[in-house]
């Protein structure tokens, strides 16, 4: 046990002085980055609720503190939006009012998010209402894909209306840079605080 310590308390210090040093070459700041759209839906004089899609440096790829379940819809005179996030791990349902995501995800400089529309508000005509909650100092540019006749671009802070043809519409949002997305070192105290 002691020899457990020893070899703990040294890997800990060996992290720190790495992150240190880090610091001291100017690498190691943090400078917590994040880009956070909102998006409602009303139809009919209804209305989903402010979601929450993007990213920050401190969110982790799966369900986290900036992540948030969304309930089922009632079962009457309904609109309800629900993310669905990629590989949860999690037995309950694959809803969410917010989906958060590490900004590591901008490797690639694409990301997707699906988004669930449901509704028994059949034939009506919904708007889609976005905004920049936090960041925006990013180039980025959002399409929608899925809706028929094809994809389209959204101008953020921007709308656009669709048509509710069934009980549930899948769509995806694709966020996608001109460049990558630089991410910030994250303190020993952010990794620590991740397994708290």
């Amino acid at each position: 046990m002691g020899n457990w310590r020893l070899h703990r308390s040294t890997c800990l210090l060996l992290a720190a002085l790495s992150l240190g040093a880090l610091a001291v070459a100017g690498l190691g700041e943090c400078h917590a980055q994040a880009l956070v759209y909102s998006l409602d839906a009303t139809a009919n004089g209804l209305a989903a609720g402010e979601h929450r899609f993007g990213f920050r440096d401190e969110a982790s790829n799966g369900p986290d503190l900036f992540d948030a379940p969304e309930p089922p819809p009632p079962p009457a005179t309904f609109l309800c939006l629900a993310f669905a996030m990629p590989d949860t791990g999690f037995a309950q349902p694959n809803r969410w009012r917010a989906d958060i995501r590490s900004s590591e995800c901008f490797v690639d400089m694409v990301e997707l998010w699906e988004l669930h529309i449901t509704s028994d508000q059949l034939g009506a005509e919904g708007t889609m209402v976005l905004d920049i909650v936090e960041g925006g100092e990013f180039e980025l540019t959002l399409r929608v894909l899925g809706f028929e006749p094809g994809e389209f671009t959204v101008p953020v802070p921007g709308s656009f209306t669709f048509l509710l043809s069934e009980p549930e519409i899948v769509i995806w949002l694709e966020l996608t840079a001109d460049e990558p997305i630089p991410s910030s070192a994250v303190t020993w105290g952010g990794i620590k605080a991740r397994y708290r």
